[in-house]
């Protein structure tokens, strides 16, 4: 799955392009060849090689533009991996502050189960962009992760706090679940958690609960024959009213209309 950057700003210093994560079905390498821009890595699971050198679980690998570079999956233990893609004069000072950018091109990062459960908050179904304010905000807090541990420090608690209210969120979206829901059980003020994602996803608590209902309401219409009714229960709102309302606002059609469309 690729999320494309929309750069609104134009910021030529230091410009994300892209962030993907491996469909662990896909087990195709690159190369050899170059690309124009810089490439980070980091290995989540599984093992595969990049420029002849075998790399697994917990290493990354960065590449500059024009190096030749060559990487693919080990047979019977295939890699999944999260990138990122960035380009501009300002690249090599900010991975070079989070230790991404060694010598040789690869090396050792810390936090791979965190940077995993992250991913799960970045990659939803349905999301193809974000702008280059989100981007630039992704790549610190997947970056941030090996420059604090690297120093002996504890992983940030409003990363931790972040993880667990998208976990929850995850887990709880069809049981009617609130942001006060949401902020009780990680422990926390309900504006200081509204505070954390704000600054880390630039949204709400609420906005990131309504965009997960929405794009599993968008999945029960396309695969499942289930009626409005059912659909909307299923995804935690008890007024199928309400849930057409509510999908209409957000989506532009009803739910109806949404699956009329599909056919």
């Amino acid at each position: 799955m690729v999320i494309l950057v929309v750069d609104e700003k134009q910021n030529e210093n230091l410009k994300f392009l892209e962030f993907g994560i491996l469909d662990p079905k896909i087990k195709k390498g690159w190369g050899p060849g170059v690309r124009e821009y810089y490439m980070v890595h980091f290995i989540l699971d599984g093992e595969g090689y990049f420029n002849g050198q075998l790399l697994k679980k917990g290493n990354f690998f960065t590449s500059k533009p024009y190096q030749k570079i060559h990487y693919f999956p080990k047979p019977n233990n295939e890699w999944h991996y999260v990138w990122f893609l960035l380009k501009g004069d300002g690249v090599e000072d900010f991975l070079s502050e989070y230790g991404l950018y060694p010598e040789t091109g690869v090396g050792k990062f810390r936090g791979v189960e965190e940077i995993t459960k992250l991913c799960s908050t970045f990659f939803i179904k349905g999301i193809k962009t974000v702008n280059s304010e989100t981007a630039i905000n992704w790549a610190k807090l997947l970056c941030s992760y090996n420059k604090e541990t690297s120093q002996g420090e504890n992983v940030s608690v409003k990363q931790k706090h972040l993880v667990r209210a998208t976990e929850y969120i995850q887990g709880k979206y069809h049981e009617g679940i609130s942001p006060k829901n949401v902020a009780e059980f990680v422990g926390l003020d309900e504006k200081y958690l509204y505070s954390i994602f704000k600054a880390y996803l630039k949204i709400s608590v609420q906005e990131y609960l309504n965009n997960l209902r929405i794009e599993k309401a968008k999945v029960l219409l396309e695969k499942s024959d289930l009626n409005i009714s059912e659909i909307a229960y299923s995804i935690g709102i008890d007024d199928p009213l309400n849930f057409s309302r509510f999908f209409k606002h957000i989506v532009g059609v009803s739910p109806r209309k949404y699956r009329e469309n599909l056919k």
